[in-house]
């Protein structure tokens, strides 16, 4: 088979392929822009390649292409170079790797990143990949240009739409223990069937004691769960990571979710079908469409309710503080997963005030739309998507009414200056409050006035200009009276 290149793609390959046949090496075109060259859908913007060449020829051979070459050996395996082509395109390049003879890369503090060793072949680099489709080569050689390279059987496997391991299913997950977690991405995102093996393979896998597939390192797992809620429909990889069993390793605070039954006589909503609807929900708005943080939160936010869940004498269940316990747990999943401070602090912080809208109607004063405003901060509009997403039931007059009262909302909020209620700054500083209270230096009594001066903005009784209202109010002590 020929596969047919085009654009900028083709002139890239064509320079490469050329520069490397005149150093007498060989360079395939390989991944998932040969996978999604097969499927009709274009090589995207993402090229990596193979070569027959070793690590330290590379730079060399690419130096009158390229602005600079660089070695990414420690972030992605033996060998790789990152290059800066002329045109600014970065490509990755690495000499034929032996997945056989896998070594384990020390990478921050733990030593589980597979690194393979140099090959003498493509074959035995292609079989050593993750999965068949994964597994081909598009030869870019002046010779050659165009033909595709498949030993494993990818092209088939993609006309089949099954994902199948190029080896023994056992051998290929003991490479790398983070496969199984790719393969239910992948099958996901490509709407793919895992082979009967495959699955087998990953299922006795994730039920062993201990479970390999908990080896690699937690930044390398939330990588891979953040690459499946950033998939159009996240909840397939949900519900794919549950039937694998290892959705109960990596996040068992959700896997509780859908073990949490009602009590005979009593009912409340499936907790796991209902958080998957909210995912999918806030994957499809424009609010969630490029935030993963936000996603996350969503798959998360009712992790609080098996702790917080009580049952009353008349089979009512409710779930109060379960967003406080959420958050609590949130916090926890994200340090094991080793999130960003600025990721975990978010994550926690959108968890925790989830409900924040939930109570919000007529009866609401200006001043509680401009507390719930100031409370929100930045997430404003990512919380008035979450509050929409969340609302989901069998009574649909229900959620219409709830969501017509979100719509009130978001409208009552149009004509607020966000600005001043995200950070209200009081007219006058602390200073002059400390000369207004007879104070010689700052104290307790100093940042209660600034503390109440704030809060008098955003509650709209204090212009944010009006030095002399903030000075009658200090001199009057009001905040020792509220």
């Amino acid at each position: 088979m020929f596969v047919e290149l085009t654009g900028q793609g083709r002139e890239i390959c064509e320079a490469l392929g050329r520069a490397f046949f005149d150093a007498g090496e060989t360079l395939y075109l390989v991944g998932g822009a040969v996978r999604d060259l097969v499927l009709g859908r274009g090589a995207g913007a993402d090229y990596d390649f193979t070569t027959s060449a070793a690590a330290a020829r590379i730079p060399g051979i690419v130096r009158p292409l390229a602005r600079f070459a660089y070695d990414k050996s420690p972030a992605k395996g033996y060998g790789t170079h990152g290059v800066i082509l002329k045109n600014k395109v970065e490509v990755e390049i690495t000499p034929y790797r032996d997945w056989a003879a896998v070594a384990m890369q020390q990478n921050g503090r733990r030593g589980d990143s597979p690194v393979p060793g140099p090959a003498d072949s493509l074959d035995t680099d292609l079989f050593g990949r993750d999965f068949t489709i994964n597994a081909m080569a598009v030869d870019i050689s002046p010779a050659g240009f165009g033909t595709l390279v498949d030993p494993c059987g990818g092209e088939s496997d993609l006309a089949a739409r099954v994902l199948r391991t190029p080896v023994a299913p056992g051998r290929t997950f003991a490479d790398d223990p983070l496969r199984p977690m790719r393969a239910v991405r992948f099958a996901a995102a490509l709407d793919f069937t895992i082979e009967d093996r495959a699955f087998a393979c990953i299922r006795a896998l994730a039920a062993a004691e201990p479970s390999p597939l908990l080896r690699p390192a937690p930044e390398r797992i939330r990588e891979e769960l953040f690459h499946m809620l950033e998939l159009p429909r996240p909840s397939r990889a949900m519900l794919l990571l549950r039937e694998a069993g290892i959705l109960r390793l990596v996040l068992p605070e959700v896997e509780a979710l859908a073990g949490m039954q009602p009590e005979p006589g009593a009912h409340h909503k499936d907790n796991f079908a209902h958080t998957l609807a909210v995912l999918d929900e806030i994957a499809a708005c424009d609010a969630g469409r490029d935030d993963v943080v936000l996603r996350f939160a969503a798959l998360v936010h009712d992790i609080g309710k098996p702790a917080a869940r009580r049952l009353d004498d008349h089979a009512n269940y409710s779930f109060t503080d379960h967003d406080k316990i959420g958050a609590e747990l949130a916090d926890k999943l994200c340090v094991r997963l080793r999130f960003s401070n600025a990721h975990r602090a978010r994550t926690v912080r959108l968890v925790r005030l989830h409900n924040r809208l939930h109570p919000f109607g007529e009866a609401w004063t200006d001043a509680a739309v401009r507390r719930a405003v100031n409370e929100l901060g930045e997430d404003l509009d990512a919380m008035l998507a979450f509050s929409r997403a969340d609302i989901t039931s069998s009574d649909m007059d229900k959620m219409a009414a709830r969501r017509a009262a979100l719509d009130v909302f978001a409208e009552r909020v149009q004509g607020l200056d966000r600005a001043v209620l995200l950070d209200p700054q009081p007219p006058i500083q602390g200073q002059e409050i400390m000369a207004l209270l007879g104070l010689q230096k700052g104290g307790p009594q100093v940042g209660r006035a600034v503390k109440y001066l704030k809060q008098q903005i955003v509650d709209g009784a204090l212009d944010p200009q009006d030095a002399d209202a903030a000075r009658r109010i200090v001199q009057t002590r009001e905040w020792d009276q509220a």
